[in-house]
């Protein structure tokens, strides 16, 4: 599968959703999507060289906008729908309540998934299958690239490729950590 990168609208400031809609949605007892930048080494289930963020967005950061096309939508859907299975197999701990979408208030998610791509691991909330589709979030080529080419979680293939990460991941006590 092929995709090709469209191009993209950089940056856009979006000021977030409005006051009234917030208000609404911290009363349902979400708590505040945790921003990190696109490719950073750091996120809230897994950090180190090995690690890129991917899709973890606040209103107020820009992001890439542009359009992501539908074999790679329809790859990523089926990440998403194996989130436990990622979590599962990279020994990540669930989190506990849900995060309700900052720009529209109404996608949430609560799991997080991986896609291991050679010495790599991509983190992910599942919240970013609804940034693709409704705010138009454009992830890094890198990012689309393991989406297509990747194993599925729940698959052994997944299950190697997780292990074989540039022996950077490995399971222990539950916490993915990088190798000394």
């Amino acid at each position: 599968m092929t995709c090709t990168r469209p191009r993209v609208t950089m940056p856009l400031i979006n000021h977030g959703p409005s006051r009234r809609l917030m208000a609404g949605v911290m009363r349902r007892n979400n708590i505040p999507m945790t921003y990190h930048p696109d490719m950073s080494n750091f996120t809230m289930v897994a950090s180190g060289d090995y690690v890129r963020a991917v899709g973890w967005l606040h209103p107020e950061h820009p992001y890439p906008r542009g359009h992501a096309c539908w074999k790679f939508r329809w790859r990523l859907r089926r990440f998403v729908r194996r989130a436990d299975e990622s979590t599962e197999e990279l020994g990540w701990g669930s989190f506990r309540g849900s995060h309700t979408c900052e720009f529209c208030g109404r996608g949430s998610g609560y799991r997080n998934f991986g896609v291991p791509a050679g010495g790599i691991l991509f983190v992910a909330p599942e919240m970013i299958l609804h940034y693709v589709r409704w705010h138009r979030y454009l992830l890094p080529v890198e990012f689309i690239e393991a989406v297509l080419s990747g194993p599925l979680p729940g698959t052994a293939e997944y299950g190697r490729a997780v292990l074989c990460s540039g022996g950077a991941i490995s399971r222990s006590r539950g916490v993915v950590a990088a190798a000394m």
